[in-house]
């Protein structure tokens, strides 16, 4: 039964790659292993005139090494966007060892969900917060991209289901 399930998740898996966006390296991982790669290079901007009125010819001009060299090629900057929020409040749930929780994050630890004012002993402090933590705590965590309705939708215009597999169900015997 085994090898049946494998069969039709290999085929499943060749369908989704058929359909799959395909996108070109970025210039940093075209060039990542490249050994020799020469320095790149720019030509100057003549800036006391066009070409047209100078006698110039193209062997008169020299190219200027682009600053940074050949590693220029092989790094990427990704510069972020957001506003800087700094962390105020450690998670402080109360650890199996007694101590409690020392993780700071900005909204949710991802250990213990939703961070909150707690006391010395990790107790929570505030009551709407408590009444949030249980409601959340009841709730079956579905990421958005596993909604039914949504999967539904796609299979019916796609044709290809996208339902994530039951960990532990279908195994008889």
């Amino acid at each position: 039964k085994k090898a049946g399930a494998s069969v039709e998740m290999s085929e499943r898996k060749k369908e989704l790659l058929k359909i799959a966006p395909k996108l070109p390296f970025d210039i940093d991982l075209y060039h990542w292993e490249d050994e020799k790669l020469p320095t790149p290079t720019m030509l100057p901007v003549n800036c006391e005139g066009s070409r047209f009125w100078s006698a110039g010819t193209s062997e008169d001009i020299t190219e200027i090494p682009v600053p940074g060299g050949s590693s220029a090629l092989r790094t990427r900057v990704i510069e972020f966007s957001g506003e800087f929020v700094p962390v105020r409040k450690a998670c402080r749930v109360p650890l199996p060892s007694g101590k409690l929780c020392p993780r700071k994050d900005r909204i949710k630890c991802p250990f213990h969900g939703l961070i909150v004012d707690r006391d010395d002993k990790g107790n929570i402090v505030n009551e709407e917060d408590k009444r949030k933590i249980a409601s959340q705590s009841t709730k079956p965590v579905i990421p958005e991209w596993q909604d039914p309705k949504l999967l539904a939708e796609l299979k019916a215009t796609t044709g290809i289901d996208l339902k994530m597999p039951e960990k532990g169900k279908g195994k008889e015997g």
